[in-house]
């Protein structure tokens, strides 16, 4: 939704823990406002509402102009780690006014005396009756402004004969003054059913018909002039749609493109229009998600949606500083979960050939969730192997344990 310059907004929002459930801060949520980047000394009250983890945080607009760009971002603690992040963000429109009924009551009733047919008003304009010296009467002819209040009364007086022009006016003001609130409700129902479309062809044709659909409303913003409107999806490892991310368009050696960027909106979507040829595209977000590394694509005849996977950064760390919790997103090359694989850790080398005190932390085989996730605990400085087994087939895929205590990252099989 859009917001009014001075209204007073409230919205709600959901804090979560590592494992991804509902849970209760601790101690006090801090909640800021900017303005087009900008933070303002609005005071943001944020309260605690019905059910765990969940909040609501009020403000009034202080009076922005339309277009201004408005942010909320949050700091809350949970399970002793401070997290921030930005929970809402829209922009200011301009205040739609309703007609002066009173002025044109009082108009109106000031012309009440105006000549009722062409008639009347040719009988006043003969010789005789005009305004002289001549001994004619001295009745004032009606003034311009009179004659045109006389025509606006008449289309009001004819607003409900149907073809009349009262009628369409009347018709035309009442769909321009649609309650905000109601607007609102409508934009928030078109996009949520349109998030629902499905193509029938799997994830890139849902996502091609989501885009195209969103691209013809206007609702999805698309930046460059060149022959082909590109679809790109910003989603997590688990296939959730990440809304506000920034996507910057690069060239195949890595080099930014001048004016191809854009933030993804409802259902993670933002276009972009590109000649033929390789690209690659880097998402950039707030906070919450690990650096993400450049993803290369092609764009051709094939016209296929492009999908952009960025992992959630691992907040929790084993207890042992000399190991290291590994996360691993599985996910398949057109961006979604690989869910129920089965993965067994071991060591990539002989056992008579690792370091004296380097071992592989012992840890039964795992099962990968719901979000195509699977974590695990290693001694740091050592290379492991996981075998991955999903619907009948094996991959095998070797990752050097860094020297940290959190380490993610993504693998495509």
């Amino acid at each position: 939704m859009s917001v009014l310059p001075s209204q007073a907004v409230s919205i709600t929002f959901r804090t979560k823990n590592i494992d991804g459930e509902l849970a209760d801060a601790t101690g006090t949520i801090t909640a800021v406002l900017y303005r087009n980047g900008a933070a303002t000394m609005v005071a943001v009250t944020v309260a605690s509402i019905t059910g765990t983890g969940r909040y609501s945080a009020s403000w009034t607009n202080a009076g922005y102009a339309a277009s201004d760009q408005l942010e909320v971002e949050v700091t809350a603690t949970i399970g002793g780690t401070a997290y921030t992040s930005k929970i809402w963000s829209d922009s200011v429109v301009a205040v739609v006014v309703a007609p002066d009924n009173a002025s044109i009551t009082a108009i109106k009733a000031k012309t009440d005396n105006l000549p009722a047919s062409p008639a009347a008003v040719g009988s006043s304009m003969v010789a005789s009756n005009m305004r002289g010296t001549d001994g004619a009467n001295t009745t004032t002819p009606p003034t311009t402004g009179a004659i045109a209040t006389a025509v606006w009364d008449y289309a009001i007086s004819s607003a409900t004969t149907a073809g009349s022009i009262g009628k369409t006016l009347l018709d035309r003001i009442t769909g321009l003054l649609q309650t905000k609130a109601q607007a609102d409700t409508d934009q928030t129902a078109i996009l949520a059913a349109i998030s629902s479309v499905s193509a029938g062809g799997g994830g890139d044709a849902t996502l091609a018909k989501q885009g195209e659909i969103l691209a013809a409303l206007g609702n999805v913003p698309s930046s460059g002039s060149g022959a082909r409107r590109v679809v790109i999806s910003v989603v997590d490892y688990s296939a959730a749609a990440v809304v506000g991310a920034k996507v910057t368009i690069q060239t195949a050696a890595g080099a930014t493109i001048a004016g191809r960027f854009g933030n993804t909106i409802a259902g993670g979507l933002v276009i972009f229009n590109l000649d033929d040829g390789d690209y690659k595209g880097r998402v950039t977000t707030s906070s919450g998600y690990d650096a993400h590394t450049a993803q290369a694509f092609t764009v051709d005849e094939d016209d296929e949606p492009v999908t952009l996977t960025i992992m959630a950064t691992s907040t929790s760390t084993p207890d042992d500083p000399s190991l290291c919790r590994l996360t691993v997103g599985f996910v398949s090359v057109h961006g979604l979960p690989i869910v129920g694989a089965t993965v067994t850790p071991s060591l990539s080398i002989p056992p008579e050939l690792v370091p004296s005190g380097y071992a592989l932390n012992e840890s039964d085989v795992e099962t990968t969730d719901s979000s195509g996730g699977f974590t695990a605990d290693f001694i740091q400085g050592i290379t492991v192997q996981l075998n991955v087994d999903h619907e009948g087939k094996s991959y095998r895929v070797q990752i050097k344990i860094p020297a940290l205590q959190t380490y993610a990252v993504k693998l495509t099989v």
